[in-house]
């Protein structure tokens, strides 16, 4: 029980951002008006601070400002805040530094003015108070965790880590960070004194949790959204509705029209026998007598849709579109519901017409590059252009950057002309019947971090504008003979593996026909009665090998490089999911290990993956790893022997269970007891160990590791057992 002496502290509401991923909703009107339930949401906010004992607050605007401050003259509430006005971004912390008297304040409430909830703060101020903690972070649990900010906490919910919006195989919790937070004075006084820009996932609260401050978390009780999309916006707005459509202001809805799950902003008219289904529809616009909205359609402002005419799943108009009677419009492209980011890669899945989609993309990719930037291209194949691509190459050139064509490739070649070029993104294409998987390098070869991947979302949505002046298309020449040469430094001097006698599988493809070349390129002659026989991945990423009869699979050569390697420096860098056998055995050797994620979230982890990418480029390609295991053959340092006693000692299993949905995938995750490790869960058995690592693609990756196949075989066995039982 709270004692009537409670005093709450004063509240600081953000309300700054320009909500890009709510276009066309947020062109005309700024996120923290959007209505929920017919009144903005800033009113709700306003009202729960107040019904808390808030007397004070602060609303820190930029975005529209002027009519966020407007709209505050209807509100009739008690607490009126004060409004100050952000000209140039400082960040979610920066933007405190505005705030006359800052340092003198012994704590504040912090909160998202693009989030509804209906917590009760005043257990997070007790909660800060008596353990005096520099600040505690309100959370909550979100259906699909990824995407949003994880919080690692102890029992007591003392914090001893961030994950900052996880792929799902760092996934721990499905309890997320709301953007609500309790400040205390030491986070109050270095806000204060930091340089800016300065945000609270990225800088503050890392920074005080390394200084040794104390932090906290709080489940919030009650219903909390974060309305950051349409579908988004709209769902909370159902939930609060029961599922009744919400209507605006001075909607005119005529008696023979259709309306299903939808939310209409004020003056909105829907003619007779319209038909509007799980839509948001923007104020003062007109549905013609006829027209038809199908499912996840979000309509801006002012437009008009003409008598009969049909808008399709998922279209976006911007605000004063015009669409003629009796049209038809399809979605080019609709990130929510056709695109997806996994694996290093982005899997499309093009409806309609796959040049305008391309074209979108295309653009996308152009404005996360920048007008002073380049995009470099290599596809997986030798033939002509398809409609994807000519229309990728399209909008890259329409949004005024260049486009560099390094012709057919694979992924790890990819990498290397990432590196080795000065293209902002290099690009490698493939396309199947049903999708287009487009793998992302920067200028290092590495995947981009979450920053990017919410920057191309935001720019898929909309259409960018075009530039004054299109970007020309160059092509990039000996791009295959210098990735040859350097694959030759791995297999040490020039002419290193004469004596060696070498056969790559499938010459055909471009990964085995790149390997033979490099093979001959040092010396090694190539026979199909080879004394070692390469067998590479399509992707190039990994190989295996025969030498005299022993096979080793990848891991197994992992594991020989990664033993020569602590011989060599000392020091050796391991993913996080790498077998558990091989970091014991790194160790062991008397090696330092860093471990890595796959996957960088941060600009720590990408420093880290540059360093390894210089350090350890086998790592990451498999073509290196096959010339530095042919190095160690030539050399005399490894021998059948040797590597017939690795292989005994390690054997692991990697399948893919499909058909894994995100309530099983969470339900696994939270219910886990065992070993996080970094990526995945790592399971233990008598027989050995399963690393269970979840997919964005609804697909759970299982490693069981074993001393023989058998038992390799039953660990994939119970694995599959328990997901299938999670998911009844």
């Amino acid at each position: 029980m709270m004692s009537t002496e409670f005093k709450m502290p004063p509240a600081v509401i953000l309300a700054g951002g320009e909500g890009k991923r709510l276009r066309p909703l947020t062109a005309t009107t700024p996120k923290p008006l959007l209505p929920m339930l017919g009144e903005p949401l800033l009113f709700h906010i306003l009202r729960r601070l107040e019904s808390m004992g808030v007397e004070r607050a602060y609303l820190m605007t930029g975005y529209l400002g002027e009519k966020i401050k407007q709209a505050l003259t209807q509100y009739r509430g008690k607490l009126k805040p004060v409004c100050i006005q952000e000209e140039q971004p400082k960040g979610s912390a920066g933007c405190l530094t505005l705030i006359p008297g800052l340092h003198t304040e012994k704590e504040c409430i912090v909160v998202s003015g693009d989030a509804y909830f209906e917590f009760d703060l005043r257990s997070a101020v007790a909660l800060k108070r008596e353990k005096e903690a520099a600040a505690v972070l309100c959370l909550a649990r979100a259906e699909t965790p990824i995407g949003f900010g994880l919080v690692q906490s102890e029992a007591d919910g003392k914090i001893k880590g961030f994950i900052e919006k996880p792929t799902w195989s760092r996934v721990q919790s499905d309890l997320v960070n709301t953007g609500i937070y309790i400040l205390g004075e030491q986070a109050l006084s270095m806000i204060s004194k930091a340089r800016l820009p300065l945000d609270f996932g990225a800088d503050v609260f890392p920074a005080l949790l390394r200084s040794g401050a104390l932090l906290y978390s709080k489940e919030g009780q009650g219903y909390w959204c974060d309305v950051g999309t349409p579908t988004a916006y709209r769902m909370c707005n159902l939930r609060l509705s029961k599922g009744q459509n919400i209507l605006g202001r001075g909607v005119k809805l005529a008696t023979t029209a259709s309306l299903s799950e939808s939310v209409l902003f004020d003056a909105v008219q829907v003619g007779a026998g319209a038909t509007v289904k799980c839509s948001v529809i923007g104020e003062n616009t007109i549905v013609g007598e006829g027209a038809t909205v199908e499912e996840d359609t979000t309509v801006g402002a002012s437009c008009v849709i003409g008598e009969r005419s049909y808008v399709g799943n998922g279209v976006s108009l911007p605000a004063g579109t015009i669409v003629a009677a009796r049209s038809v419009l399809k979605a080019d492209f609709n990130m929510e519901k056709q695109g997806l980011f996994t694996d290093g890669c982005l899997v499309l899945h093009p409806l309609g017409n796959a040049c305008r989609c391309g074209r979108r993309v295309g653009r996308a990719f152009a404005a996360c590059a920048g007008q002073d930037g380049s995009i470099a291209l290599l596809r997986s194949e030798k033939k002509g252009q398809s409609d994807f691509v000519k229309g990728l190459a399209e909008g890259i050139l329409a949004g005024g950057i260049g486009l560099k064509d390094c012709g057919w490739g694979f992924p790890a070649m990819a990498s290397f002309a990432a590196q080795s070029g000065k293209a902002v993104y290099t690009l490698f294409l493939d396309e199947t019947k049903d999708a287009v998987k487009i793998w992302i390098f920067d200028r290092n070869g590495l995947y981009p971090d979450a920053r990017f991947e919410r920057e191309f979302s935001d720019n898929a949505r909309e259409t960018p504008a075009e530039a004054e002046r299109a970007g020309e298309i160059s092509t990039v020449k000996e791009l295959k003979d210098r990735y040859c040469l350097s694959l030759g430094l791995m297999g040490g001097n020039t002419g290193s593996l004469q004596g060696i006698t070498a056969y790559v599988a499938e010459i055909e493809s471009p990964v085995g026909a790149v390997l033979e070349k490099a093979l001959k390129m040092q010396g090694a002659a190539i026979s199909e009665k080879a004394d070692i026989f390469f067998w590479p991945s399509e992707d190039g990423r990994r190989v295996d090998t025969t030498i005299c009869g022993v096979h080793a699979g990848w891991w197994q050569i992992f594991m020989v490089l990664a033993l020569e390697t602590a011989k060599l420096n000392g020091m050796v860098f391991l993913p996080y999911c790498c077998p558990e056998i091989i970091k014991r055995a790194v160790t062991g050797a008397g090696g330092k290990i860093i471990h890595y994620m796959m996957y960088p979230e941060n600009d720590a982890e990408t420093n880290l993956r540059m360093r390894l990418l210089r350090e350890q480029p086998w790592l990451q390609d498999g073509l290196a790893a096959a010339m530095m295991f042919s190095s160690m053959i030539a050399s005399g340092s490894l021998h059948a022997a040797e590597l017939t006693s690795v292989c005994r000692e390690m054997t692991v299993n990697e399948v893919n269970v499909d058909a894994c949905d995100t309530d099983t995938k969470l339900r696994m995750i939270v219910s886990h007891k065992q070993d996080f490790d970094g990526e995945g869960m790592l399971r233990k058995y008598r027989e050995g160990n399963v690393r269970i690592i979840a997919k964005s693609e609804g697909a759970m990756h299982l490693m069981a590791e074993a001393a023989d196949m058998a038992d390799a075989a039953e660990l994939i066995r119970k694995a599959k057992k328990e997901i299938l039982d999670f998911g009844v």
